[in-house]
């Protein structure tokens, strides 16, 4: 699978879609894998679940053989936010 910025749950649905076909996975098979409900993780990959745990999160994108990496943008200003001001 190639690079892919995650930005909202859409993305991410994107994702877990793509990730679970290279496997050969049905929603139901993966979601058992992940030990979620089918509902949970079909909602996922519509990107109708925006309050996905992180967590939950991880779990998923493991299933489908997908690693995740944080990097500072070039030029980011910090974020204004309850957890900064």
């Amino acid at each position: 699978m190639m690079k892919r910025e995650i930005h909202d749950s859409s993305d991410l649905g994107l994702v877990l879609r793509s990730g679970r076909k290279v496997y050969g996975l049905t929603q139901q098979q993966a979601s058992k894998l992940c030990g979620v409900s089918s509902r949970l993780w079909s909602e996922c990959e519509n990107g109708k679940r925006p309050q996905v745990g992180f967590e939950t999160a991880l779990r998923m994108l493991q299933i489908v053989g997908v690693d995740i990496s944080a990097e500072r943008r070039r030029g980011a200003a910090p974020m204004s936010g309850p957890a900064n001001g």
